[in-house]
Formats: structure tokens, sequence, C-alpha cells
């Protein structure tokens, strides 16, 4: 109880969402039967980045000017052209940017692996380093060395991808 009174209100509100989806999200992947399989973790990380990739998707390609593809359809393009051939192709900073920043927040995720698989073949990392625990003692140094390797792919993959997530964040942010 004093642990909970010591954090922050936006700690605590993120706790309790994050509890109050888990119940619905079991009772519904059990009911259309994707408990213990991929299929029960992509769906709610899918969900839950959508928010956040459209409000960032948005803000960069608010900063696209219009006369590019008002340019494009002058020269006979069609909307699908204009968009595969123009938009996307100036759209990869952020594309980039949201890919590594969902690998980044899924790659840690304990609750959802938690609650919907069980069968040892399809846990993820971090719920196969809870086993180096049990209740009556732990491994430190078993822990600490399987830790050391499942953070080497997020420190891999930020330190090759740190120029895009800088470009991607700030490119939407600047109205010109």
């Amino acid at each position: 109880m004093k642990q909970w009174l010591g954090r922050s209100l936006k700690h605590k509100l993120s706790l309790l969402m994050i509890m109050t989806t888990l119940v619905p999200l079991f009772l519904m992947m059990k009911n259309i039967g994707l408990l213990d399989t991929y299929g029960a973790l992509i769906l709610p990380y899918t969900a839950f980045e959508l928010p956040i990739t459209v409000f960032l998707a948005i803000g960069f390609m608010a900063s696209i000017p219009r006369e590019i593809e008002e340019a494009a359809m002058i020269d006979g393009s069609g909307w699908w052209r204009i968009f595969g051939r123009i938009i996307f192709p100036l759209c990869t900073p952020i594309v980039a940017t949201i890919s590594i920043l969902a690998f980044l927040r899924f790659w840690n995720d304990f609750s959802f692996a938690l609650v919907f698989i069980n069968s040892q073949s399809l846990k993820t990392l971090p719920l196969s380093l809870s086993l180096f625990s049990d209740g009556f003692g732990t491994d430190y140094g078993l822990t600490m060395g399987a830790m050391a390797i499942a953070v080497i792919p997020t420190i891999v993959i930020y330190l090759v991808m740190q120029e895009r997530i800088m470009k991607g964040m700030v490119a939407g942010s600047i109205k010109v």
C-alpha cells in the first residue's frame, strides 16, 4: 500500500488502465479462441499502438506541401500512384520512428504475455526471464546474465536507428 501511495498520478492511471483492460481482453480472446496464440498479443499491441501512430503520422503528413500532390495530379497521376510513389517515400522517417518506438515498447511487455500466453514455446522474453525466480529464491547471476543478453537487440536497434528516430519525432513538429 505504501508503494501505491508514493507513485505519481500518471503512473497510477497507466497501471489502472492496463489492469482494467486485461480482464475484458482476456474474456474476448477466450471467446474467439485466440488464447495461447501469437494473435492474442498482436491484436492488443496493434490496438494500443494505433493512437500514437495516428497522432505522429498526422503531424508529419501535415508538413508535406500540398503543391507536391497538386503537381502530381497535373501530371496525370491518380491518388494511389501519388501515395505510393510520392507521399509514402516522403514518410519513411515517421514510419521508421513509429516502428522503432513500437518495437521498443512491446519488446519488454510483461503483463499481456503473462495473461494471454500459457504454452512454454510461445512465451515472450520477459516472461521467460521470470522463470529464473520462484517463491523460494532467485539465481541473480543467471538472471542478470539473461537480462544482459535480452537487452542487446534493443540497444542495437536503437543505436542503428537513433538518427531516424530523431528525424521522425522532430519532422512533424514545425509548421512552415
